[in-house]
């Protein structure tokens, strides 16, 4: 993880129109990813994260997107296992390369 303890992010909870031919974050579990997320990082001492549900961030073809700052990059959230990843890695104890986008 990056010098900063203040993280910011985005997860997108956008959904598409049913008719529409795209995948939609929304539709892919994105809002109970992002309440998981909450409740796993809550616990984490010295660590300042804000979590925002966004609308699209244009990546929904590849998973759940969300985008981490201070370092601007994208990632994807399909699973408990890719929010675990992202846990360990807030906590500095790996790396998120498998779960970029």
């Amino acid at each position: 993880m990056k010098q900063s303890n203040h993280i910011h992010i985005f997860m997108c909870v956008n959904k598409k129109p049913e008719d529409h031919p795209g995948k939609s974050c929304g539709r892919q579990n994105s809002e109970q990813h992002v309440e998981l997320l909450k409740n796993k990082i809550q616990h984490i001492p010295n660590l300042e994260v804000k979590i925002t549900k966004s609308l699209c961030l244009g990546k929904c073809g590849k998973g759940p997107a969300a985008i981490i700052y201070p370092e601007g990059q994208y990632i994807k959230m399909e699973n408990k296992h890719d929010i675990e990843k992202l846990v360990s890695y807030l906590e500095g104890k790996n790396d998120i390369n498998d779960i970029i986008i």
